[in-house]
């Protein structure tokens, strides 16, 4: 079971001959299927629709705003393993 806490449109473009293109913010439990709820959208809107690029800001406690470069973490002191 899944829940969608929040599902708002940030952004849609429609640039004529291309298909339109809409940006969602999604606030959802774990196990959500962002694809089947895109496809669904697509269905719902009669233009059909796929996912075209996913980026998780947020899981539990860590944020995407906190993240560091592979780079950065590389050259940091972590003891081996």
């Amino acid at each position: 079971k899944t829940t969608v806490y929040a599902l708002e449109l940030a952004d849609f473009q429609h640039t004529g001959a291309d298909h339109p293109v809409a940006i969602f913010d999604i606030h959802c439990s774990s196990g959500t299927y962002i694809r089947s709820i895109a496809e669904a959208m697509g269905r719902q809107t009669s233009y059909g629709a796929f996912l075209s690029a996913l980026v998780r800001t947020r899981h539990g406690q860590f944020k995407l705003e906190d993240r560091v470069s592979l780079e950065t973490f590389v050259a940091a002191d972590h003891p081996k393993q």
